[in-house]
């Protein structure tokens, strides 16, 4: 059993050495960022924005200025429409094909953050933080890992969808390789599910992480 990340394929052994080995060396990240610094807890979606998430957002590496996080505070934490897209939504659910459903509305809260010139790493490292099951983290390593098939996504999706704020498609070639892995990344979790802190966080972590965490693995 293999998982596919872009174009690439991995075995289990060695995607869950990867994910091992972010969670011990990046072990503060993951407790804090992911896990709201809760040890044994769980993602949490959460609407706004406070000054306890740019300290978490801060330990993923976004390199906020003090405009970005002034902007974080007094324009998206109040004015965004956090109800588009409920906490529980995910990714596998977001058929981009489909007019005003869960993609459409996506799109339009990931417009609303973009909006006050908030760069599109940190924009999908917030959104990823505040809907962990639904947004991806689109930053220069997933980009490179990904663009090819983003690419093809985008080229397909352009024959019924010739709008789009994601260019090209990374939530689209993002969400092929979440619904076509269903099973490998439980298995994937079940060999996650016995290792000893700070490796042991890794099994919460959700599989959009995952994703992310083994493109930046890839990279290059």
């Amino acid at each position: 059993m293999e998982l596919t990340i872009a174009n690439h394929s991995l075995t289990l052994d060695v995607a869950a050495e990867y994910i091992t080995d972010y969670c011990q060396r990046y072990s503060t990240t993951v407790l804090y960022y992911d896990l709201s610094g809760e040890p044994h807890g769980t993602v949490q979606p959460s609407d706004g924005v406070q000054l306890i998430d740019i300290g978490r957002l801060s330990l993923i590496n976004p390199d906020l200025s003090g405009s970005d996080v002034a902007t974080l505070l007094t324009k998206v934490g109040p004015e965004i429409d956090w109800t588009l897209v409920p906490g529980s939504a995910r990714l596998e659910d977001a058929d981009p094909t489909q007019r005003d459903g869960l993609y459409d509305r996506m799109e339009t809260l990931w417009r609303q953050v973009r909006r006050p010139n908030i760069g599109v790493a940190k924009a999908s490292k917030l959104l990823h933080m505040k809907r962990p099951f639904a947004f991806p983290i689109i930053d220069s390593y997933v980009r490179t890992t990904y663009l090819d098939r983003a690419t093809a996504a985008g080229n397909d999706l352009a024959r019924t969808r010739p709008r789009g704020s994601v260019q090209p498609h990374f939530w689209a070639a993002i969400r092929q390789d979440l619904i076509r892995g269903a099973d490998t990344f439980d298995a994937l979790r079940a060999l996650l599910r016995d290792k000893e802190p700070p490796a042991g966080s890794a099994v919460r972590l959700p599989n959009l992480r995952f994703i992310d965490v083994l493109a930046w693995k890839l990279r290059g």
